[in-house]
């Protein structure tokens, strides 16, 4: 039975049990995989955990009916401290960390962090969307942000448990991966995701939600994200166009743009997240020939698979090539983060794919 409830992810529960029984618990984490894989709900789970009255801490238990448990549910919980990205924003807003200018380090998430424990002996602080520490889109206050954190963890409160939440280390400054302890986090099974989603009631139609958790890449809000008509078949169209060794420059640049400018609003915001949407599917695209130049199963639904082993016959490129590309594809997304006018990226992106 999986750990609280949580899929995938019980060795992880169970190196937490043995350090906690050890007495040898670090007094910061750093959770990272992919998004939509159960980083922020282990977090919470194992505050939980941590809080509840029926239990030692060493059992990694909760009985879910004690007034820690059922205040952790319900959000109140005085000595859970959570930060992330408010709806729509790109970034942890400074304010939400050290507080606004008027109360610098007297209020927000280091400050809270630095009081003690209200019940129990444990003071816990989750920082979901970590990796926004340090986004290009607002370097300079948010590299103070980061460099507000960093002094916390420097000399972590006697009392404190803190995870950061990231998607990979490589978005976090080195200063503070430094002092953290990192916990990876695999992709689900296809299957597991499947599952969740039928479930949870997330998607009613068991054919649907299979064909969602083969295209998810292991993460739940992936699958969701997938679920629309028009990203599936644009999907399958950009596939077969990258698989297609002969297919013309044009031809890509022209299906990728039809895709942008064919969205319910011509806003740029809308637009940079469709183009968002199809550099993702490259990069896809582009992990999975990896994986099968190198020799490692292609993860996904059929459509990708025969497209990848089509390309593959035809003369794919070598890991090498692929790696560039990737790269490319990282540099267009972050490009998407700052702005960058989409009619501009688009075929510059695409030019530089189809040259290497």
């Amino acid at each position: 039975m999986a750990w609280q409830g949580i899929e995938g992810h019980d060795h992880v529960a169970q190196r937490f049990r043995g350090r906690l029984q050890s007495g040898k618990l670090a007094s910061t984490f750093l959770f990272v995989g992919p998004a939509g894989i159960g980083k922020r709900s282990f977090a919470q789970q194992l505050a939980r955990c941590l809080h509840c009255e029926s239990h030692q801490d060493e059992e990694l238990n909760a009985c879910g009916e004690c007034a820690g448990c059922r205040q952790v549910d319900a959000g109140s919980h005085p000595d859970i401290i959570t930060v992330g990205r408010t709806e729509g924003s790109a970034v942890i807003k400074i304010e939400s960390l050290i507080g606004d200018l008027d109360h610098r380090m007297r209020e927000g998430f280091c400050y809270d962090m630095s009081l003690k424990p209200m019940y129990g002996r444990w003071r816990i602080g989750i920082v979901d969307d970590a990796g926004c520490l340090c986004n290009q889109a607002a370097r300079a206050n948010q590299f103070a942000a980061a460099n507000s954190l960093l002094k916390m963890l420097e000399e972590p409160p006697a009392c404190g448990l803190i995870m950061l939440l990231a998607e990979s280390e490589q978005q976090l400054l080195p200063t503070i991966r430094s002092r953290c302890q990192v916990v990876r986090f695999g992709a689900l099974e296809n299957d597991v995701v499947t599952r969740i989603l039928l479930e949870k009631q997330l998607v009613d139609d068991p054919q649907r939600a299979r064909l969602l958790g083969e295209c998810g890449q292991g993460s739940v809000s992936r699958a969701l994200e997938m679920n629309r008509d028009d990203l599936l078949e644009f999907r399958s169209e950009l596939f077969k166009s990258l698989g297609g060794s002969q297919v013309p420059l044009a031809d890509k640049i022209e299906l990728v743009v039809s895709y942008v400018e064919n969205g319910e609003s011509k806003e740029a915001v809308i637009r940079r997240g469709r183009t968002r949407e199809a550099i993702q599917l490259v990069i896809e695209f582009y992990q999975q020939l990896m994986r099968r130049q190198v020799g490692i199963d292609v993860q996904g639904d059929s459509l990708l698979k025969d497209v990848v082993e089509q390309l593959v016959q035809q003369g794919a490129p070598p890991p090498e090539s692929l790696a560039d590309q990737l790269d490319a594809c990282l540099a267009a997304e972050e490009d998407i983060l700052r702005n960058v006018n989409v009619s501009n990226l688009i075929p510059a992106w695409l030019a530089q794919l189809h040259s290497q």
